[in-house]
């Protein structure tokens, strides 16, 4: 099996804040889980560089534009590295040539096809947006709808037009016969009420008079055929998919991981990604990818996150204070893919100390040290002293495993570290309940002692894998210290191998997995 997920490109206009995180990280959890269940996995993301807010950038922040870019491209690599996201590749669309090759590519089999066509546009374009509005489409005081205190610029200019007009049926019939074509469906319904109530034709080039000139050539693709126009954005940015699959380039490669299987974006740009992507793939014969996952937004404090007003959060810093695992976990477990959320520092606290050091941590660190005092570092082998309480927790596990991945398969991650936490917790109960410090003193109840010992020690087996996609260092030294190797594709199977603890295996030194913030000088 394959899979190839991508993230919606950045523009590259300033530094990504925590809100940008939430998509790359939630991606990336995908993309390791279909890893670990042996999927052969390719995960995109990149910067979309060619948008003319770069020079505007460029020119606020006192540097050349290349100068810039490279600055930038820098910037995201080290917040997306801090967060313990790992693209298999990272497009920069004004640098790679393949995805000029590709970009042109695209926009020649749609004129080919007779979906492009060169026409006046007259209307009102916002720059920070790069959208085009008609009058009706602006706010009662000619606001952009999206950047609402910001008004669009009235234009008159020659265009390339693609004739979205033309695929309203054949994009209603993909849906009707692909319902999860858009996940959460909450947003198939309102594309669905898009298309019904009709689709215009929208601009795909801008003339090169409108676009920064760097290093003696205008920024952006160049129009194939007309060197007075560069291509516009949508005909650019969204083409980065489908470069990444090695189009046109290598047919063999464009065949094997193409159609993409998800597209992760914000709810901001549902049109383009669900209408404007598809149609323009329909129009250059290329098949549409199978699945558009759409996230809402994430608010800081209760407040919008805003760099002019300085309400936001730099992820490095973030995770220089609690850790890459407790910010990927935090976000995923307090924010909902399928609905807005709040990043919240007081919450963060709390799910660290409570979820992260007392149950999780806590788990590990005293099974592993009870293994080393009373069974001199060795994880027994399970003995026929079992009851009850032995096949409840054998159970949970079982419904654990299998509820993580049903969630995970739906976007719900939330969902799934509610699952998994179940097992956590009554690991945790087990521990308690069977006293392992009291079977220790008994000579009589050694057998008992093997058993309760191997179950929490196969408990913690199992979540070190489960929990992976979500905290892969963390997991790491969880495997570590119980002595297990490191996790290899494919050790996430279809069902729960209860009893799968390797024999003979020695567990390693107990150290704190989440130190407790309130013993840190200074947290």
């Amino acid at each position: 099996m394959k899979y190839y997920i991508t993230t919606a490109i950045d523009y590259p206009n300033a530094a990504p804040h925590i809100g940008h995180s939430y998509e790359k990280i939630a991606a990336d959890v995908i993309a390791r889980y279909h890893r670990l269940c042996g999927d052969e996995t390719f995960f995109c993301m990149g910067l979309d560089e060619n948008s003319q807010h770069v020079p505007k950038a460029a020119d606020a922040n006192g540097m050349g534009v290349r100068e810039w870019v490279d600055h930038m491209d820098a910037t995201f690599r080290r917040t997306w590295a801090s967060v313990l996201v790992s693209p298999d590749r990272f497009i920069r669309t004004a640098v790679d040539q393949d995805h000029a090759r590709a970009s042109q590519e695209l926009f020649r089999r749609a004129l080919a096809a007779g979906d492009v066509y060169k026409g006046l546009y007259t209307g009102y374009y916002c720059h920070n947006c790069n959208t085009f509005y008609e009058v009706a489409d602006l706010t009662p005081a000619g606001c952009c709808p999206n950047h609402q205190t910001i008004t669009p610029d009235y234009l008159e200019e020659e265009n390339y037009f693609f004739a979205l007009s033309r695929y309203t049926d054949r994009l209603l019939a993909h849906l009707d016969a692909h319902p999860d074509f858009i996940v959460p469906h909450v947003w198939a319904s309102e594309i669905r009420s898009l298309l019904q109530r009709g689709l215009r034709d929208f601009s795909v080039s801008r003339p090169v008079r409108s676009a920064r000139v760097v290093d003696g050539k205008p920024w952006g693709i160049a129009v194939p055929g007309d060197p007075d126009h560069v291509l516009y954005v949508w005909f650019d940015a969204l083409t980065n998919y489908l470069t990444a699959s090695g189009f046109p380039d290598d047919p063999g490669r464009v065949e094997h991981w193409w159609p993409a299987d998800t597209h992760v974006i914000g709810k901001d740009i549902t049109r383009f990604h669900c209408v404007y992507w598809p149609a323009m793939l329909m129009a250059a014969g290329v098949p549409v990818p199978r699945q558009v996952a759409v996230h809402g937004f994430m608010t800081l404090e209760g407040q919008r996150i805003s760099k002019t007003t300085g309400n936001t959060i730099d992820p490095v810093e973030l995770v220089q204070e609690w850790g890459a695992d407790a910010i990927r976990y935090y976000v995923l477990r307090d924010v909902s893919f399928d609905r807005d959320g709040d990043f919240n520092r007081a919450n963060l606290r709390t799910r660290y100390t409570s979820d992260l050091a007392n149950d999780l941590g806590n788990l590990l660190n005293r099974t592993v040290s009870m293994i080393g005092r009373y069974r001199g570092g060795l994880v027994p082998k399970p003995s026929g002293h079992s009851d009850l309480r032995d096949s409840d927790l054998q159970n949970i596990a079982i419904r654990a495993g299998a509820g993580a991945r049903a969630c995970l398969e739906a976007w719900d991650f939330d969902g799934a570290l509610d699952a998994v936490w179940t097992l956590v917790k009554r690991a945790n109960q087990y521990v308690d309940e069977n006293q392992p410090w009291k079977l220790a003193r008994d000579e009589a109840q050694s057998a008992r002692l093997d058993t309760v010992l191997h179950g929490t020690a196969e408990a913690l087996r199992n979540l070190s894998i489960w929990l992976t996609p979500f905290m892969p260092t963390a997991c790491a030294t969880m495997q570590e210290q119980l002595g297990l190797p490191p996790l290899v594709a494919g050790a996430w199977s279809d069902t729960v191998e209860w009893g799968s603890f390797p024999a003979g295996v020695t567990v390693g030194t107990p150290t704190p997995l989440f130190p407790r913030k309130d013993l840190v000088p200074g947290t």
